[in-house]
């Protein structure tokens, strides 16, 4: 009965005849699921179960199908509603989950109590002092928990499919990777995996310390070889082409390199905005950044304490990376529109639109930093699959 009511209204949401055609089995993403979407989704199941669900459930749970084991177990752990008590679902499920399912997990990203470091650093940039608000979520970072070996993580990680592509094709997957900002996600790129998925395979790998219990690594060295494991370990001999948007460029160019050195070379590189580490935005264009990062927190998400200090922890372990050349084709893509900030001076953001220091193919599609991902990210997907289609696939 619950898998009716999350197909059903799924299917409404993506404004579908029946909720036959929500499969339960297959990916919220994969059916075409983005962030605004999943507010809608949860705003309406909320109405249904009578629950509180968080904004992010379509990622917590990646199927209809481990939603509902999830609500089920939600349900029961409430008790079975008396008559005339509790919502429809609650009635007709309640016993029902209590006699097939245990309490489901909490969501991982559902809101956090403790969020003492994400008002200090919030007051930060409120005042202006955005360089100490990010050496406070640094100095955060360091007295967290560790992991030093990459094997045991890599084990326990995977790439997340966010387009399967078709049958039999023979175009490079595109592995995606986060960002390294608070609201790091494999979800980050539901839009643009939606134009390109029917022809050819894109996937995402999350950065393991932003979820709660989750560590993050102790250097750069641990990061690098955790996620290379996990490509090595998936691809083998298949093509594969890594890209990463914004500060998530310099994780796919850091793998990318060392993949080469292991003798699994990546068929390309593909970097949306991304700034070289050692030329960065002007300081009025970061807080453009951390301004719209801000914004975007009630719709991907809350940004509670891990987020931020494992924010901390990632540009903490980059601080000192440059980029190494890999002899792979590699594409920047640019946004046509530059992130503006109240404080910058005019034509101070035309002077510095990212860039990259090695040698490269440049194009420009619409929209800003973060717009080109999200309005425009029809614009921006075709425009990588465009490239790729004509220098590696022909």
């Amino acid at each position: 009965m619950l898998t009716d009511i999350v197909c059903g209204q799924a299917a409404a949401v993506l404004g579908h005849g029946a909720a036959a055609a929500v499969r339960p089995e297959k990916g919220f993403i994969e059916q075409g699921f983005d962030s605004l979407t999943a507010v809608e989704l949860r705003n309406r199941l909320n109405d249904a179960t009578g629950l509180r669900l968080p904004s992010t459930l379509v990622f917590d749970y990646a199927t209809p199908e481990a939603l509902v084991r999830s609500l089920c177990g939600e349900l029961a752990a409430q008790g079975p509603a008396g008559p005339g008590e509790g919502t429809d679902a609650e009635r007709q499920a309640g016993s029902a989950g209590a006699r097939a399912v245990p309490p489901g997990p909490v969501p991982a990203s559902a809101p956090a109590s403790d969020g003492y470091l994400a008002s200090m650093f919030t007051q930060a940039y409120e005042r202006a002092k955005l360089e100490n608000g990010l050496d406070l979520l640094i100095a955060a970072a360091r007295i967290r928990e560790k992991f030093e070996d990459p094997a045991p993580v890599a084990l326990a990680s995977d790439l997340v499919t966010l387009a399967s592509g078709p049958a039999g094709a023979a175009g490079a997957a595109i592995v995606c990777f986060p960002t390294l900002g608070a609201l790091s996600s494999p979800y980050q790129y539901a839009r643009f995996s939606a134009p390109p998925g029917g022809r050819r395979e894109v996937l995402s790998l999350p950065l393991p310390g932003f979820v709660k219990g989750e560590l993050l690594p102790a250097d750069l060295e641990t990061i690098v070889e955790q996620q290379a494991l996990v490509i090595e370990r998936r691809f083998g001999d298949r093509p594969f082409v890594l890209l990463g948007h914004s500060s998530g460029g310099w994780t796919a160019a850091a793998v990318a390199r060392r993949l080469e050195r292991g003798g699994v070379r990546p068929a390309a590189l593909v970097l949306l905005d991304t700034y070289a580490p050692d030329s960065p935005p002007p300081a009025s264009i970061q807080y453009g950044f951390i301004d719209t990062m801000l914004d975007r927190g009630d719709v991907f998400g809350s940004i509670d304490d891990t987020r931020f200090s494992a924010m901390g922890g990632y540009f903490d372990v980059f601080a000192e990376w440059r980029p190494e050349a890999v002899p792979v084709p590699t594409l920047l893509v640019r946004a046509q529109d530059p992130l503006r900030h109240p404080s910058a001076e005019e034509g101070e953001a035309e002077e510095r639109r990212s860039s990259w220091p090695l040698q490269h193919e440049a194009s420009t599609v619409p929209g800003h930093h973060f717009s080109m991902l999200e309005e425009y990210s029809e614009e921006c997907a075709v425009a990588v699959h465009d490239w790729l289609t004509t220098g590696l696939d022909a």
